[in-house]
């Protein structure tokens, strides 16, 4: 799963279909008709499907797994959500802060200069992946 993901990560692999749209909608019905702990489940699987199904393979396909087997493994999903969530709430908390100190222009030349390092980062994610992919390959499975 993690040669997959870097793989499309990094552009290797396109997909160019929507992924997860039939399964999206069937959990969201089964949430909606269930309730209660199986239907919050239902609910965030067609929410994540929808949103990025890429994060959808990291968190449901690599850091459920890992927490499964993992003796500390109810902290992987509340980390997994810090690393999400803090850069984005940062990022929206310069913005509306420049906006109220009328300098918002300064901001988006700012947040512009990001996508330069968006792009590094993303290839940088993708390398990571796939490396560690590789790694789990060869360490667990060849030798």
């Amino acid at each position: 799963m993690m040669l997959l993901v870097g793989l499309v990560i990094l552009g290797v692999i396109r997909l160019h279909f929507a992924l997860g749209v039939k399964l999206s909608s069937k959990m969201q019905a089964l949430g909606e008709a269930r309730g209660g702990f199986l239907g919050a489940y239902a609910l965030s699987v067609a929410l994540s499907l929808a949103f990025c199904p890429t994060l959808f393979f990291l968190f449901f396909g690599l850091t459920l797994p890992l927490a499964a087997t993992s003796p500390f493994g109810s902290l992987y999903p509340a980390v997994f959500a810090l690393g999400m969530s803090v850069p984005l709430l940062g990022l929206a908390s310069l913005w509306s802060l420049s906006r109220e100190d009328g300098e918002a222009s300064r901001c988006k030349r700012y947040l512009r200069g990001w996508r330069s390092w968006n792009r590094a980062g993303t290839y940088l994610a993708g390398i990571v992946m796939l490396s560690a992919g590789l790694q789990e390959t060869f360490v667990y499975w060849l030798l």
